[in-house]
């Protein structure tokens, strides 16, 4: 009696099924996690920004950008951005 799973062809069927069903489900994840990665990716600029012009919440012995909380309230008192251009 010889089991099936010895086989190659088995083997490469496996491996087959295994890519498309982990593609598939990361595929689906990158695609209901865009929205949170492009908000992320705008607060991440706008903290940026903030940190050139000096507005951090630094003490003495650290360096740290602004709490992402913050980051869009301080960005829009101090950015004052054109009606024809889009946010960062």
């Amino acid at each position: 009696m010889s089991k099936k799973t010895d086989s190659n062809s088995y083997t490469m069927i496996f491996a087959i099924g295994m890519v498309l069903v982990v593609g598939s489900l990361l595929a689906y994840l990158a695609s209901s996690l865009k929205p949170n990665i492009d908000e992320n990716k705008r607060i991440e600029k706008q903290q940026n920004i903030l940190y050139a012009m000096g507005v951090n919440e630094n003490d003495a012995s650290s360096a740290s950008f602004v709490s992402t909380s913050v980051a869009g309230s301080e960005f829009k008192k101090y950015i004052k951005l054109n009606r024809n251009s889009s946010p960062p």
